[in-house]
């Protein structure tokens, strides 16, 4: 933020006192360069700053919903299978919601997908049982719906993650054209001085006060990284999921007291009592196991 404010500065100068250059075309070349890079340092901020908290709420309240199905369908199913006698489909369609609720992604989706197979195989006997071809054909929707919906955080992530690398190369990149610059500056020391003072103030980087407080650390059952796991501070448009090493960066929390919610499939914790403090950063390890 603070290289950025400088870029717009020292482009705010040039352009006020363009005529005194205008006729240098390598110093024009070169603050069109510097323009470039400043408009593509605002696009990949916006990219950075995207919350994922949409993509985390409407993966839940699809797995709400395609849990109910869930069990309308196994409710039939369990029916069908004891008026019959078949064990296996009664052992294998005995599952709680709260087993359904506590499942990891992958072993949801599993799940869910064999109940369908049932469903299926089971559809013209089911309707004696409340279970229409309606109720199926809405869960195989539903069920298709979450699985596509899945890897967006994911990529969202992964999204931000290279923005903020970008970011960094278009810092520099700002930076040497400015150092460009700079050279130019030096030609006008004497015969604009006026010119060459404003410049060199708005070459200076000033701190413009914005500092994110983060919220960093990482996730671990025990001894073992939670990757996956989603982090939403409650109250704010604020979420993230851990990387493979568990780690996890939340920027921007606001300062005071606040509570995260920390779940991985399996296991759903929140903390309350946490306090960012302002111009600082918090990091804790959090143990699902604890």
């Amino acid at each position: 933020n603070n290289h950025s404010k400088m870029f717009d500065t020292i482009l705010a100068v040039l352009m006020s006192n363009q005529t005194i250059w205008n006729t240098i075309l390598a110093m024009v070349a070169a603050v069109d360069s510097l323009k470039i890079t400043v408009g593509s340092i605002i696009t990949t901020g916006q990219t950075q700053s995207k919350s994922t908290k949409g993509i985390t709420q409407s993966k839940k309240q699809i797995r709400t919903s395609l849990t109910a199905k869930m069990m309308t369908i196994m409710g039939g199913l369990r029916s069908f299978a004891i008026a019959t006698g078949n064990d296996e489909l009664l052992h294998n369609c005995s599952i709680t919601e709260g087993e359904l609720k506590l499942m990891n992604t992958t072993r949801f989706i599993t799940t869910c997908q064999s109940i369908i197979d049932y469903a299926l195989q089971y559809k013209i006997q089911l309707a004696d049982y409340n279970v229409t071809a309606a109720i199926i054909t809405a869960t195989v929707t539903e069920s298709a719906s979450y699985i596509a919906i899945v890897p967006k955080t994911s990529e969202t992530i992964a999204i931000k993650k290279n923005a903020t690398k970008q970011l960094n190369i278009l810092v520099k990149q700002g930076m040497s054209q400015v150092n460009v610059l700079d050279q130019f500056m030096l030609t006008f020391k004497a015969s604009e001085p006026e010119f060459y003072a404003e410049y060199k103030n708005a070459r200076k980087i000033t701190d413009i006060g914005i500092r994110h407080n983060k919220f960093t650390g990482k996730v671990v059952r025990g001894m073992v990284a939670v990757p996956n796991a989603e982090l939403s501070i409650l109250g704010e448009d604020k979420s993230t999921v851990t990387v493979w090493s568990g780690d996890f960066e939340i920027p921007g929390v606001h300062t005071g007291d606040f509570s995260v919610e920390v779940k991985d499939g399996t296991t759903t914790k929140i903390i309350n009592g946490l306090r960012m403090r302002r111009g600082t950063d918090l990091n804790m390890v959090i143990d699902l196991a604890a």
